[in-house]
């Protein structure tokens, strides 16, 4: 199965620390995205995933503005 890119509908489905390292922030952090709406959870026993594609929707892209003269 060929890896998938962000842009694919594929499920990409991590464990918290698996996808906090590829977020590059805490497994407290995706926890309380999860716990605020923001990022979807799913539970299996006692692991807790999340799709890697819903943590890259979860970052907003910030326009960049060029001021002339600098």
């Amino acid at each position: 199965m060929p890896a998938s890119t962000p842009g694919d509908n594929h499920i990409r489905r991590a464990k918290l620390s698996v996808a906090a390292e590829y977020a590059g922030t805490s497994v407290k952090t995706l926890r309380r995205r999860i716990s605020d709406g923001v990022l979807p959870g799913y539970k299996l026993g006692r692991n807790l995933f999340v799709d890697l594609n819903d943590v890259d929707a979860m970052f907003q892209r910030i326009p960049t503005v060029v001021r002339p003269g600098r």
